[in-house]
């Protein structure tokens, strides 16, 4: 019995001494967040050094054109409205084709407008693709993100018809912001891929 308890408390021992230096961690790594299109990511090595790696995100105006390895992508409209089915709305985010729901009638919150930014993109890769609505996203200079508003139509980002090889295509997304909200970067972030910012007001 006091052998067993020997070695009990000799294991014991063992595996406090190696729990602590898993939680003293060796190259920990910790995100930093991103501030105006920067991604900022931060390892602290064993000796206490930090070592900070930054990739820019180009920010392109609209109508000028960027490339990762799907599409070329220009950010060719910006289109502001209280209604998503209005005239100028519903030229964008609906095909007329069989199948499509009407968008939605609801109004933006107080204070707040519908911001349509309308992507022309170009298959360059050897199959179809589309814009993922997870591969975009609306900051504006402090970093806050806006959510992208649902739509149902085949020109917006939800419902989008794959993009075959060669072939242009429009597409639209549509986030609800402030009214007198500038500064407004959209980037387009596909998995495992090249992201462009577009300076889309």
């Amino acid at each position: 019995m006091k052998e067993f308890m020997k070695v009990a408390s000799i294991i014991s021992a063992g595996l406090l001494i190696i729990g602590s230096y898993a939680i003293a961690g060796c190259g920990q790594k910790a995100e930093v967040k991103p501030v105006s299109g920067e991604k900022v990511s931060q390892t602290e090595s064993d000796e206490g050094y930090s070592e900070i790696k930054e990739e820019s995100v180009a920010v392109l105006p609209l109508g000028e054109k960027g490339q990762n390895k799907k599409f070329e992508t220009v950010a060719e409209k910006v289109t502001a409205t209280d209604n998503l089915s209005s005239p100028e709305a519903t030229a964008l985010l609906q095909k007329g084709e069989p199948g499509e729901s009407p968008e939605s009638t609801g109004v933006p919150a107080e204070g707040n407008e519908y911001l349509l930014v309308t992507l022309k993109v170009r298959n360059i890769d050897s199959k179809p693709h589309v814009v993922a609505p997870l591969e975009l996203k609306l900051e504006n200079k402090e970093a806050e993100e806006y959510a992208r508003v649902v739509t149902n139509g085949r020109g917006g980002l939800y419902n989008m018809n794959p993009i075959e090889p060669g072939k242009d295509g429009l597409v639209t997304a549509v986030y609800e912001v402030p009214k007198d909200e500038v500064d407004l970067v959209l980037t387009y972030q596909p998995f495992d891929d090249e992201a462009l910012g577009f300076d889309v007001r």
